[in-house]
């Protein structure tokens, strides 16, 4: 729990003045008698207003109470308010609250509403019923996430990439046209069935190809 006090310390420490007051008004919330300390009664009563009830209990009030007098102080507080901000889990198999590494079904992680975690001890020694068999350990699993995120991102510039090079290609390809040849194609689709109504015109757009063929690339073929 030492870790945990001296981390949400860092935080309070380094908060904004907002922030601050915002961890002092909890502390009032929950100091019901105002006499500066948080006892195991108004630590109860709040987890339990609060939903917390994995919380609830004399053990782990022993555990926040750092300096042993009984009676949680701001900083012992401002650890509770930490664990709970930062989803600090319990052990699903003992109930235990788990202070350092953890296993997480990856399952539930990426498809439940709530996760299926278990202590080191519950794990490997088979103590808990659930489903699932795939866990890893919180430093994997966040590496785990955080390489199939960079995939997601890769593929995504990927295919940005390849969809620009289409359309550039296609520019170039629209630029390259030749418009002369583009009119005898179309002369020799109207020879060849027998379209003799368009021959005649298509013979004056071949000459017009010749004497002004950027004119008939911006305006396009002629259409049959």
């Amino acid at each position: 729990m030492d870790e945990l006090h001296k981390i949400a310390k860092a935080y309070y420490e380094t908060a904004n003045s907002d922030n601050k007051d915002l961890g002092h008004q909890v502390f009032k919330r929950m100091d019901v008698d105002g006499d500066g300390q948080i006892s195991l009664h108004e630590f109860l009563a709040f987890l339990k207003n609060e939903g917390r009830r994995e919380m609830a209990n004399p053990s782990f009030f022993k555990e926040l109470n750092k300096n042993g007098t009984g009676g949680l102080d701001l900083m012992e507080a401002m650890t509770l308010c930490y664990i709970i901000d930062s989803g600090r889990k319990f052990c699903d198999g003992c109930g235990e609250f788990m202070k350092g590494i953890f296993l997480s079904c990856m399952e539930c992680f990426d498809h439940e509403d709530r996760s299926f975690n278990l202590c080191c001890a519950c794990f490997e020694q088979g103590r808990y019923v659930h489903s699932h068999k795939k866990f890893f350990d919180n430093y994997v699993l966040l590496e785990t996430k955080r390489l199939d995120a960079l995939k997601e991102k890769n593929a995504a510039k990927r295919k940005l990439r390849r969809e620009a090079e289409k359309k550039r290609v296609a520019e170039e390809r629209k630029k390259n046209v030749n418009p002369v040849a583009v009119a005898f194609f179309n002369f020799k689709l109207c020879v060849e069935f027998k379209c003799f109504s368009k021959i005649f015109n298509l013979l004056i757009i071949y000459s017009c190809c010749r004497l002004q063929p950027q004119r008939l690339l911006r305006n396009g073929s002629p259409n049959l």
